[in-house]
């Protein structure tokens, strides 16, 4: 009865907060919902928190959910900066990282919608939804020609022998 609550594939409310995240495994698929709104200008967030293991770039994918644009941020666990915040800004659209260097550790990874304005409009409403579940996966990276986030700043540039190929993506 007082045991903590065993992560079963499905996120684990409340969830919140970094401090609630959901416990999971390495690798780990999860099903979730961006449920009710925290308030006007907040949707609901879902954290999860996992340990990453020796030498892995891990794969972060979370499926589309109806009228969402998602916003997805990385902690390492303990710290309130974000190590990346990856907000493509589109709705309807995965949330898709290839390959993300980690080095190993324990990390949490926030779910919520993206509600930046990218152009002179105001920002998109608050979703809400108790019926749109979405799929998220995290595990290692499969692709050795994926570029390997983060990389917006030449310091953290991938490095890519000569002859060899690397795939990358703007966003």
């Amino acid at each position: 009865w007082t045991a903590p609550p065993v992560f079963a594939g499905d996120e684990l409310e409340p969830n919140d907060l970094a401090t609630e995240a959901t416990l999971v495994p390495f690798p780990f698929t999860a099903k979730g919902i961006i449920g009710k709104r925290l308030d006007k200008e907040r949707s609901d967030r879902d954290f999860y928190r996992f340990s990453v293991p020796a030498g892995r770039a891990v794969t972060l994918e979370a499926s589309a959910v109806p009228g969402l644009a998602w916003c997805g941020l990385i902690y390492r666990a303990g710290s309130e900066e974000p190590l990346g915040r990856y907000c493509p800004g589109t709705p309807e659209r995965r949330f898709f990282i290839e390959a993300l260097e980690l080095p190993p550790g324990q990390y949490v990874l926030g779910l919520m919608q993206d509600r930046e304005s990218y152009t002179k409009d105001p920002p998109p409403v608050t979703v809400e939804s108790i019926s749109e579940s979405y799929h998220l996966g995290v595990g290692p990276a499969h692709d050795a020609e994926a570029e390997l986030e983060p990389n917006d700043f030449a310091r953290d540039a991938t490095p890519v022998p000569v002859g060899a190929k690397r795939r990358g993506t703007l966003a």
